[in-house]
């Protein structure tokens, strides 16, 4: 599981760059499409930063800091949810639940002897 869970209720608080130098997911504070990368991501054994935006507080805050620069330049389409590690670079965060999914397979050779088949199980998932 995560090392460190953080709610947010302020735009400022919405992470730009990976959290401790560590894998970070942001999504809204709900379970839904959220909980597959979560649940990949501890069973990848991965030390991450587990952000989740609190929506009854903070929407217009989410919508305010996906406008800005900074956003812009840490992920290249701004949207919910996404993912900053510091294996990608900086301004390389990655957004959508299954690129992000994608990717946590890769990295963590999770993806099985026919990636095609690892698809098709995600997609239905």
């Amino acid at each position: 599981m995560p090392s460190t869970v953080l709610e947010v209720s302020e735009k400022g608080d919405i992470p730009i760059k990976a959290v401790e130098g560590k894998p970070t997911y942001v999504y809204w504070k709900i379970l839904g499409l959220a909980q597959s990368t979560r649940l990949a991501l501890a069973a990848a054994s991965v030390d991450f930063v587990d952000v989740r935006i609190d929506a009854d507080v903070s929407r217009e805050g989410w919508l305010a800091a996906k406008q800005t620069e900074e956003m812009k330049n840490a992920v290249t389409f701004p949207n919910l949810p996404y993912m900053l590690d510091p294996a990608l670079g900086e301004g390389k965060g990655l957004v959508q639940s299954d690129s992000i999914l994608r990717y946590i397979g890769s990295k963590h050779g999770m993806m099985g002897s026919i990636p095609a088949m690892t698809d098709m199980y995600l997609e239905h998932l």
